[in-house]
């Protein structure tokens, strides 16, 4: 207490304390790190095991369930979601709520994988574990220009590499790849008369593409390891690779049959920006202690860069998370501003000038002087943080007020204002303590809960409690100094009227009770009755102008097929009024550009179509055109 009361006599101390925290916390809401939403722990990956040629049955028996069973042997891990398709196993797996070193649980399902691979039948791919399937990959750009893929693909490739050149990218995955094979077409006249055929050709091609071993020799004492060059590196080493006749010479490959370079066969995902075929790079932006507005705008810088050297190829923006960061951001601080505004003008309204505005002061100061301190510590801003000030802004007054309120009692009874608010100060400490440590505990469930919901809005409930412990010690250091400075004994018959108004309305409580407990039963009754015409959102929407329509064909569907049914409606949605951009992948469930949206790679049975419109209000129409005219384009598709 005699701490607390020595603040009064270092006003300008306290004074400039609070102006340089509150400060600080001006910068930070300009400079911390920012994203829309939290960050998740990977508590959610995804197995792939490849068999090709495997009918659905041969998958679930010999591959599917060994890796099952091993797998629900790894503590922790307590969801396994598996599906068994031609030629491939898939897997989700989930760790359970109370998981946060999830990278020990990986590990331990990467032992179990590789029991279960010992049981697989010969022919089955290695097990591809993916970890990070929970990453969202914030900036999706798409390569266009030209109908060959393979040369999407190879400025794709090149434009990763100068992306790498942006600091800070957690990591550029390649979209849509093609692949790529070489293709034979040979020449039966000239094959028959060097009496080769397909099988004995295919086999001295394999032969001639082998890496061996070529041992060592030793010079003057010194080991030297021989190189072979037997395997091939390129295209013409395959050309001129010398094939041997039945009568014992040699000609070049080129000679018997013709080379073509070209995409896989068949075809794997694939992908479309506004009908045209694109290969894409899905950028994804570390989801903690980054800045993703900043580095989305040098991302941009370094595209603006190198953009003319992939003329005539095109360079496309396909989503763009760090503008929605920057908007949601934006209209949260919006929100927050409004907030401090009504408070303020709520406050100087009644409590008249002088008390209104000392209380005002102070509220700006504890919010910014949270944030700082939020900063300092780490924290991130995203959403959920800015909604735990918006949601604090109506109980960090409190403390002030009842300070406030009780120096100018002590003024208007002739005590000095330093007197008054040493007095105060001395009253209220331990009161005001009990009353904001009571508050806290209400959040503290919150704070102190496990799993997705709580990570996602644990923002809320660190906000909330750290505004309220910081407007308790404003309200005992910078609301006792500020308030000496600005109150005077007050002449106001408005308070008079109002203190005569609250003794008749004591009276009439104690005197017709009942009556009371009536009213406020009725109101209560009333209230719950009308909750149920609320709409029930712990959050606004986040509404955007995108849309995501998932078809699925049945199993075994053909990658072709597919295609054709979904750029089909793609086509079809051409020039619909407010459709400004559509987006097509086949093959997959597309990039994980929204942090709910489920990555799913390697089904052929799958598409996805991204609609892109002026703004979310045309989304509606688009939405009602599809269920109805849809199934007419995809009819095929669920």
């Amino acid at each position: 207490m005699s701490a607390l009361l020595a603040t009064l006599r270092y006003r300008r101390l306290v004074l400039s304390a609070v102006i340089v925290l509150a400060l600080l916390g001006a910068i930070a809401w300009q400079t911390m790190d920012r994203q829309e939403d939290p960050f998740f722990p990977y508590r959610y990956g995804q197995i792939t095991v490849q068999w090709p040629g495997a009918d659905p049955l041969q998958v679930e028996r010999l591959v599917l369930n060994p890796l099952e069973e091993e797998l629900a042997q790894v503590e922790d891990v307590n969801e396994i979601q598996g599906t068994a398709r031609t030629g491939v196993a898939h897997l989700i797996i989930g760790m359970g709520q109370h998981v946060y070193d999830t990278d020990t649980v990986w590990e331990r399902v990467r032992v179990a994988a590789d029991r279960a691979s010992r049981k697989f039948p010969e022919g089955t791919g290695s097990i591809e574990i993916d970890d990070r399937s929970m990453d969202t990959q914030g900036i999706v750009l798409a390569v266009t220009g030209s109908d060959d893929l393979l040369e999407l693909a190879d400025a794709a490739r090149q434009l990763r590499r100068d992306l790498f050149a942006v600091g800070n990218i957690a990591r550029v995955e390649l979209l849509a790849d093609p692949g790529e094979q070489i293709t034979l077409r040979i020449n039966d006249a000239a094959a028959m008369a060097a009496g080769i055929g397909p099988n004995e050709l295919a086999a001295q091609i394999a032969g001639r593409n082998r890496t061996l071993p070529g041992g060592s020799l030793q010079v003057s004492g010194r080991d030297l390891v021989l190189q072979p060059t037997s395997a091939l590196e390129s295209q013409t080493e395959l050309e001129t690779t010398p094939i041997r006749t039945d009568n014992g010479s040699l000609i070049p490959l080129n000679e018997l049959a013709s080379l073509h370079r070209e995409p896989a066969d068949p075809p794997g995902e694939r992908m479309w920006w506004n009908g045209q075929p694109a290969v894409g790079l899905g950028l994804v932006i570390p989801e903690n202690r980054l800045n993703a507005v900043a580095l989305g705008e040098q991302i941009r810088g370094r595209i603006d860069q190198v953009a003319a050297d992939y003329k005539p190829l095109e360079i496309r923006e396909m989503f763009y998370q760090p503008e929605w960061v920057e908007r949601r951001l934006s209209e949260l601080g919006r929100s927050l501003l409004i907030g401090v505004v009504i408070v303020a003008l709520l406050l100087l309204f009644f409590m008249g000038l002088r008390l209104g505005l000392t209380v005002a002061t102070i509220l700006p100061m504890v919010t910014l002087s949270a944030l700082a301190v939020y900063a300092m510590g780490g924290g991130v801003l995203h959403q959920m943080a800015v909604a735990g000030l918006v949601i604090a802004l109506g109980m960090l007054v409190d403390n002030a007020i009842v300070m406030v309120e009780n120096i100018q009692w002590h003024i208007d009874r002739g005590l000095s204002r330093a007197e008054a608010a040493s007095r105060s100060v001395a009253e209220l400490a331990a009161p005001l303590a009990t009353a904001t440590f009571t508050t806290l505990a209400a959040f503290t469930p919150l704070l102190l809960a496990r799993g997705d919901t709580a990570d996602f809005t644990r923002g809320i409930p660190i906000l909330v409690m750290l505004v309220l412990a910081m407007s308790y010690l404003y309200a005992v250091t910078a609301t006792p100094v500020t308030a000496a400075m600005t109150l005077a004994r007050a002449k106001r018959p408005g308070a008079r009227i109002a203190a005569s108004a609250g003794r008749k309305a004591g009276a009439l409580a104690v005197s017709r009770p009942g009556w009371i407990l009536a009213g406020a039963a009725v109101l209560l009754a009333g209230a719950i009755g009308l909750s149920g015409l609320l709409d029930r959102d712990f959050f606004p929407s986040t509404d955007r102008n995108e849309m995501v329509v998932d078809l699925h064909f049945p199993e075994g569907t053909s990658p072709d097929h597919t295609a054709i049914q979904a750029t089909g409606l793609a086509h079809a949605l051409e020039g619909f009024p407010g459709i400004e951009q559509i987006h097509v992948f086949t093959g997959s469930s597309g990039p994980r550009f929204y942090y709910n949206l489920m990555r799913i790679p390697g089904t052929p049975h799958r598409a996805r179509l991204a609609i892109v419109t002026r703004s979310s209000e045309d989304l509606p129409r688009v939405m009602d055109w599809l269920q109805t005219r849809g199934p007419e384009y995809t009819p095929d598709a669920r």
